[in-house]
């Protein structure tokens, strides 16, 4: 919270209350109503065994052996399914699109994968 406007909302209201010089990006997602109407969920009753949630600074794949990386150590894969079974990837810069690695872009290739798991 500002002390000089009371409140900002975001990073864009931090930049401005904190008077940053930086280059203005365009928004080029939009917002999908349904994820706002998920407010919350019962694993257990919904079959949900097991959620990992991982995130940092940088992609480490070291802990995954299998012969499913490029020669850069990227993983290959056709929109996060890749050709070992049970071996999926979601949150990584442009797995599909550009707003892949973003929390409001992640969601579609989640879905993506999900469909793919349960063959829908």
């Amino acid at each position: 919270m500002s002390s000089r406007s009371g409140s900002w909302s975001g990073f864009d209201g931090y930049v401005a209350d904190a008077g940053l010089d930086v280059p203005h990006e365009p928004a080029d997602v939009e917002v999908d109503p349904k994820v706002d109407s998920i407010r919350e969920l019962d694993c257990r009753s919904s079959g949900i065994a097991t959620i990992i949630w991982a995130n940092g600074y940088r992609p480490d794949f070291d802990w995954i052996h299998l012969d499913a990386f490029d020669g850069d150590g990227w993983p290959v894969h056709v929109r996060g399914c890749t050709a070992f079974p049970g071996l999926y990837f979601v949150g990584l810069h442009w797995l599909h699109k550009r707003k892949s690695a973003l929390f409001l872009g992640v969601g579609e290739d989640a879905e993506h994968v999900v469909m793919h798991i349960t063959g829908g």
